[in-house]
């Protein structure tokens, strides 16, 4: 988790401000980490519907992959009032 949280950091964000997760594709090394992440921030863990299956399959640190909201394919994520649609 520290390498993650000092890229965020690195960036000039704060890692506690991180308010939701997206995965680009259902691979542990790029979303096993999002339990970790959940737990430190509260963050939202949002996933396609397509990756369901393999992130259910992954379970970091024994227990299962924290999924609180399942996308669509072209379905608006908003985070404070302001919609970014995936194209």
């Amino acid at each position: 988790m520290p390498v993650i949280q000092k890229s965020v950091e690195q960036l000039g964000f704060k890692f506690s401000d991180i308010k939701i997760l997206l995965g680009n594709h259902a691979h542990g090394d790029h979303m096993e980490g999002d339990a970790m992440v959940k737990q430190l921030t509260g963050a939202q863990v949002m996933a396609m519907a397509a990756d369901v299956p393999a992130l259910q399959a992954m379970k970091p640190g024994g227990k299962e992959h924290p999924i609180d909201k399942v996308l669509q394919d072209g379905e608006s994520v908003t985070l404070g009032g302001r919609p970014s649609s995936r194209t």
